[in-house]
């Protein structure tokens, strides 16, 4: 009887021993494919660029298993996710034609293994051209004093470039030279038939008048802001007749059309009211 009990409590025993075994092992798998899931999930996102949610998957994953690969794979999304957001506002600002600060901005992806690096750099060899061409297309016009402020401003953002040096060495070669007033030190340049008048003191007055620029030069722009692409430049002795103002808070903006004394040729831009003053 004692035996009969013994064995039933043996197979009892067993019993239990196998079903917590059969929870582990169930528990194991579903905790397995749960992982699977997650990291399928992560690398879905990774795919679509959308490195957020990969980030976070990724921290879970590692807060769930402790297994590092999980907080590198974070901290991989985590870089792409800013790299990103740089490779995107870079091509923006070259798809408005705003080609220097495509520049500023793309160099600074700078991580030769990141998915990003390439993308850039062809994006960097986009704006580079793009503004040679621009350099070309002025000295072809004879605006010699655009093309010199583009590579400048150029050469300011990327440092030493060949090209850019040698066309700026071209571009000083065919730059006019301007007469100069050995009494005073002042340069004189030709003053265009455009009838001129003074800036009235008060700005809201300023629109409609046709006013001297007196800079010596002046960088024209497309926005009224000291950031906006420069889209020309004015010598001292231009005149500008003034279409609209705009105050930002530090300096007034008049855009208008711009007569150049040199050759009558006419731009229409934005130019900073002390520049006229």
């Amino acid at each position: 009887m004692n035996l009969k009990k013994s064995s039933k409590f043996a197979i009892g025993i067993a019993a239990i021993i196998f079903i917590i075994i059969i929870a582990i092992i169930s528990s194991y798998a579903v905790n397995k494919s749960g992982i699977k899931k997650l990291e399928e999930e992560a690398m879905s996102y990774v795919n679509d660029e959308d490195f957020g949610p990969a980030s976070t998957i990724y921290s879970r994953l590692y807060t769930k298993t402790g297994d590092k690969k999980y907080q590198k794979e974070r901290e991989e999304t985590t870089k792409l996710k800013s790299e990103s957001k740089i490779y995107h506002q870079g091509e923006t600002k070259l798809e408005e034609g705003d080609y220097l600060s495509a520049i500023k901005i793309l160099v600074r992806i700078d991580r030769q293994d990141s998915r990003y690096y390439e993308k850039a750099n062809g994006k960097l060899k986009e704006a580079e051209d793009n503004i040679i061409s621009e350099v070309n297309k002025a000295i072809e016009d004879d605006n010699v004093y655009f093309a010199s402020s583009i590579l400048k401003d150029y050469v300011k953002v990327v440092g030493d470039s060949e090209k850019a040096n040698e066309l700026l060495s071209k571009v000083n070669l065919q730059a006019p030279d301007e007469d100069t007033d050995e009494e005073n030190g002042n340069t004189n340049i030709n003053s265009s038939n455009v009838e001129t008048e003074e800036l009235p003191e008060s700005p809201k007055n300023w629109v409609g008048k046709t006013v001297e620029i007196k800079a010596q030069r002046s960088n024209l722009r497309a926005e009224p802001d000291l950031n906006g692409r420069v889209v020309g430049l004015a010598i001292k002795g231009d005149v500008i007749k003034i279409k609209k103002i705009k105050n930002d808070g530090n300096r007034i903006w008049c855009y208008g059309t711009i007569t150049k004394s040199k050759d009558g040729k006419q731009v229409e831009a934005w130019i900073s009211g002390k520049l006229l003053q």
